[in-house]
C-alpha cells in the first residue's frame, strides 16, 4: 500500500455527490430498505456523466498508471466505498469514502470493515493512514507483515487487519512486484553513490517518482532508511536525501 494525498473535488463535483447524498438522508427509510435504495442510486450514479469528474480524480489520485489504491500491482477499475455501503448508506456519496481499486482486491475487500471494540476502523485507508506506521517490510523479499510492539506483545492492529481483508498484498505476483521496485531503488541510489552524477541523481528521483508500491518512504523515513545505502546517502548528500523525501511524500 502506498501513502495517497487526496485533493479537494471541483465544485461542480462535489454540489452533485452532496445532492445525491442528501437525496438518501432525506429518502425517509432505513436498514435493508435504507441500504437497496442507496446501493440503487449509487449505480446510476456510477453511470451517469455526472461521475466523470469524480472518476478522473480518482484515477489522478492513483498515479499516472492508475494503479490499485490497496495492492498497487492491478490496474484499477472499479470505486470502492471504504466504509461500506452496508454499514452507512449515508455514506456512499462522501468523496473522502472513495477508493479506486482493482477488482481482485475489491472482491477480497467485499462489505468486511472491521473495528477496535471501541468502533474504530481497523482497515487502512491509504488517504487517510499511512500505511507503514502499521506495517513492516522485510526489504531483501518484498514480504509485508503487521508491525510489532515489543512492550505489548502484539501485532499492529491496524495492519493485522488490512493484510487479513486485503490478502492479495501477500499474494506471490504482488510480492515480487513490491521486490522488483526495492532493487530498482537500490541500484539507483548505489549508481549515485558510487558515481556522484547528476543523471544518476536524476534516474534516482525517477525511480521515486515512479515507485509505484511507496517502498521509497519505506527507506527514505522509516526502518528501512537504517540500511547501509541510505545511511550513507543520507549521510553524503543531505541535500539530494531532503528532495528524495519530498518527492516519496507526493
Amino acid at each position: 500500500m502506498k501513502h495517497l494525498h487526496r485533493p479537494h473535488l471541483q465544485l461542480q463535483d462535489a454540489l452533485n455527490l452532496r445532492r445525491r447524498r442528501l437525496r438518501v438522508q432525506n429518502s425517509g427509510l432505513a436498514g435493508r430498505s435504507l441500504r437497496t435504495y442507496a446501493r440503487g442510486e449509487w449505480k446510476k450514479y456510477r453511470q451517469h456523466p455526472d461521475a466523470t469528474g469524480v472518476l478522473s480524480e480518482l484515477e489522478r489520485m492513483a498515479g499516472y498508471r492508475e494503479r490499485c489504491m490497496y495492492c498497487q500491482d492491478s490496474l484499477s477499475a472499479e470505486v470502492e466505498h471504504y466504509m461500506p455501503i452496508a454499514e452507512d448508506p449515508n455514506s456512499a456519496f462522501v468523496w473522502g469514502n472513495l477508493l479506486w481499486i482493482c477488482g481482485r482486491c475489491n472482491r477480497k475487500k467485499l462489505d468486511k470493515f472491521p473495528r477496535t471494540p471501541s468502533g474504530l476502523p481497523l482497515l487502512i485507508d491509504p488517504t487517510q493512514r499511512d500505511p507503514w506506521l502499521h506495517l513492516f517490510m522485510d526489504s531483501g523479499t518484498g514480504v509485508i507483515t503487521p508491525k510489532y510492539d515489543a512492550s505489548s506483545g502484539l501485532e499492529d492492529p491496524f495492519g493485522l487487519a488490512t493484510l487479513e481483508v486485503i490478502s492479495v498484498l501477500g499474494h506471490e505476483a504482488v510480492i515480487e512486484g513490491r521486490l522488483q521496485t526495492i532493487n530498482r531503488l537500490r541500484r539507483a541510489a548505489r549508481r549515485f553513490l558510487a558515481s556522484g552524477n547528476r543523471s544518476d541523481a536524476t534516474d534516482l528521483h525517477r525511480e521515486i517518482h515512479e515507485d509505484a508500491f511507496g517502498v521509497a518512504r519505506w527507506f527514505l523515513v522509516y526502518e528501512g532508511r537504517g540500511e547501509s545505502t541510505w545511511t550513507e546517502l543520507r549521510m553524503q548528500h543531505p541535500r539530494l536525501w531532503r528532495r528524495a523525501v519530498s518527492r516519496s511524500m507526493r
